[in-house]
């Protein structure tokens, strides 16, 4: 077995420096996975949906390859839910600064390109910006909009009009923690609204009373576990791109 194998599993966080200056010269990809810790999400969902997210790619992607996941970043670019409460937003030139400087901490040890995993919707292009300034030295995955997952939220999800809090990222929710979500307060919002921030004004053209987009109500746990397999098939192609992707791990958070 390859060094990188025995080294599967691995979080950074876990570890004393020196052990990730081992696994890092051993050739473990270093992760930095990107996803909201205080973003609306709904009634029915708690703020932190998006780093709970984040936070279980990390892991699932440790235990399948050779890669070394940083903790998630918190913090970013998400100025469309200002309007809820508990919401927050950086300045998308804050997001990419931050990353930029969490990306050439890891620089100096890294013997493959760091990957992003990429959450979020409106951090996608900041990202893919930052990516071109600094002549593509980092992979970028942006999970919500991965070949895999879109053919899969199409086929699977019944909901007219989605985008956020809605049947797929509730059903997520229910995979990874179940006990965060509450269905009974999941009411559906299944409108095309136009693109810009969401509004609790009942005038306004992009209205959402409860900041949402779609049909949580519709959302299940066996559908979660379909899209999760679906993120990791996309995710697949970067980090060992002949390898399948099976569906054990898929409870943990």
């Amino acid at each position: 077995m390859s060094v990188c194998a025995e080294m599967r599993g691995t979080r950074a966080a876990q570890l004393t420096w020196d052990a990730i200056e081992a696994r890092l010269r051993a050739g473990l990809r270093p992760v930095v996975t990107v996803g909201a810790a205080a973003k609306e999400h709904g009634r029915h969902l708690p703020i932190d949906t998006d780093l709970r997210q984040a936070n279980w790619l990390g892991s699932a992607i440790a235990s399948r390859w050779p890669a070394l996941a940083w903790p998630a970043l918190g913090y970013g670019h998400y100025p469309a839910f200002l309007a809820y409460p508990g919401s927050t937003s950086v300045a998308a030139s804050t997001f990419s600064a931050t990353i930029r400087d969490i990306l050439q901490c890891i620089a100096p040890y890294q013997t493959v390109p760091t990957v992003v995993v990429n959450t979020g919707i409106s951090t996608i292009a900041p990202l893919e910006q930052l990516n071109e300034q600094l002549e593509g030295s980092f992979e970028l995955a942006h999970v919500y909009r991965g070949t895999h997952f879109s053919a899969s939220a199409e086929q699977l999800c019944t909901q007219s009009h989605g985008g956020h809090g809605d049947e797929a990222e509730t059903a997520i929710m229910l995979a990874i923690a179940p006990d965060t979500v509450n269905l009974g307060r999941a009411k559906p919002w299944d409108i095309k609204l136009p693109a810009g921030p969401l509004s609790r004004d009942p005038l306004a053209p992009n209205y959402s009373p409860d900041g949402i987009m779609g049909r949580p109500d519709l959302a299940t746990a066996a559908l979660g576990r379909e899209l999760l397999l679906a993120m990791l098939r996309d995710l697949a192609t970067i980090f060992v791109p002949s390898a399948p992707v099976h569906g054990h791990g898929l409870t943990c958070n």
